[in-house]
Formats: structure tokens, C-alpha cells, sequence
């Protein structure tokens, strides 16, 4: 929940990415009751404007990638619509998006570590010229 709570926060910069096949129903009432544990707290995932395939009345969808639309916080219900950046009719074109993905991400987190690093440097440098005004 925390994690969920965490990309409805941040809705704009980030997606849910439900891994492998999943089956959604056109129906909330056609949902079946989660067992176990998951049945603590419920969570309504509603799909808009997606592709799917459709499969004895239910809708397939592989490697479903949704952007956060809303977040009804009183019905837990969370509206996601299909991420077109991230469809793909081959999955060499799925693979070279994600590749690309990996290393813009990866900059981004080098850049980050860059920066703090300087604002250490920046904090230090002024901690002594601190200390040595002090000395005097």
C-alpha cells in the first residue's frame, strides 16, 4: 500500500506496471473476492483507453502499463489508462525502449550522485573556511 500510496504521489512521473498476462473484468461485480491476506484491503484497479484482448467476456492484456489518471482514496479505486509510450507491436521495439529506458534512468541516478557529491564538497569547503575565520 505504502508503494501505491508512494506512484499516486507522484502520478506524473510514474506508471504501474503489471507484469505478464492479467485478466480485467467489465464489471466490478464480476471480479472474484481476493482470499488470504489480500482480502485485508481491497484495491479496484479500473483500466480506460487500453488495448486488450478479449477472452470468454473477460479482457487479456500482457504487460499492462498504466499511467495513474485518479485515485479515489474513500472507494480505493485506482483509474489507470494505457501508457502509449510503452506499446509495442514487436518486442524488439520493446526491448530497445526498455534498454534506452535502463540507461536514461541510470544517468539520472549518476547525475543525482554527481550533485550530491558537489553539495558535500561546497559544504565542506565552507565548514573549513568557517572553522579557519574562527581561528583567526
Amino acid at each position: 500500500m505504502d508503494e501505491l500510496k508512494e506512484a499516486i504521489d507522484k502520478k506524473d512521473d510514474c506508471a504501474l506496471v503489471f507484469p505478464g498476462l492479467t485478466i480485467w473484468h467489465a464489471e466490478e461485480s464480476g471480479c472474484p473476492k481476493s482470499d488470504g491476506p489480500e482480502a485485508n484491503q481491497e484495491i479496484t484497479f479500473k483500466v480506460k483507453n487500453s488495448k486488450y484482448h478479449e477472452v470468454e467476456g473477460k479482457f487479456a492484456i500482457n504487460r499492462y502499463i498504466g499511467k495513474i489518471d485518479e485515485w479515489d482514496e474513500e472507494k480505493k479505486v485506482v483509474t489507470l489508462s494505457e501508457k502509449a509510450d510503452f506499446i509495442f507491436e514487436k518486442y524488439e521495439d520493446w526491448k530497445k525502449k526498455f534498454a534506452e529506458t535502463a540507461v536514461a534512468a541510470k544517468d539520472a541516478v549518476e547525475g543525482a550522485k554527481d550533485d550530491a557529491a558537489k553539495d558535500d564538497a561546497n559544504k565542506e569547503g565552507e565548514k573549513k573556511e568557517e572553522e579557519n575565520k574562527d581561528d583567526k
